[in-house]
């Protein structure tokens, strides 16, 4: 490839799906060097800079590097802090914000038990971030809401200001 570019509005259909291939499917370093053969990480980062903020998922660990951290820190984009069963989530700050993604309570059910919340209540009034974004997954069973409301009461509890 002779020339990296960043993406530009017409394009980030498809490179999304890239995006999620590599991030998702491909362990470091192989992912990363699917996605630097494709686009130019660090200039279609910084291209949304001013335009809205980036938050990036990884689903393989091997992504969680020094390398990765400082590119999504510069970039002012977040890493997100995934929850989901089995997962270790590591409360790592990027970008000088946070966003927090609650994907399932448990193995068997969409809802979060109240102590698990708990942990994360303390976890998040711990951040070093100007702001944390919390998203809980949609789901049938309509844990989602009573999650949050459950989550919002416990960062008042701590003193943690929620809008």
């Amino acid at each position: 490839m002779n020339e990296l570019r960043p993406v530009t509005a017409k394009e980030w259909p498809e490179f999304w799906s890239v995006l999620e291939t590599a991030f998702h499917e491909r362990p470091w370093p192989e992912g990363a060097e699917h996605f630097g053969r494709l686009v130019a990480p660090e200039e279609t980062l910084a291209a949304f800079r001013g335009r809205c903020r980036v938050a990036v998922e990884f689903r393989h660990r091997s992504w969680l590097t020094d390398e990765v951290l400082a590119l999504l820190d510069r970039s002012s984009s977040a890493l997100v802090l995934a929850d989901r069963p089995g997962a270790r989530v590591d409360p790592v700050v990027t970008g000088g914000w946070s966003y927090l993604r609650f994907h399932q309570g448990t193995r068997t059910g969409p809802a979060y038990r109240r102590a698990k919340l708990r942990v994360w209540a303390d976890r998040i009034a711990a951040l070093p971030a100007r702001q944390v974004f919390v998203y809980f997954n949609n789901d049938t069973a309509a844990a989602a809401p009573h999650d949050a409301m459950i989550l919002r009461s416990l960062l008042g509890e701590r003193g943690v200001r929620v809008r």
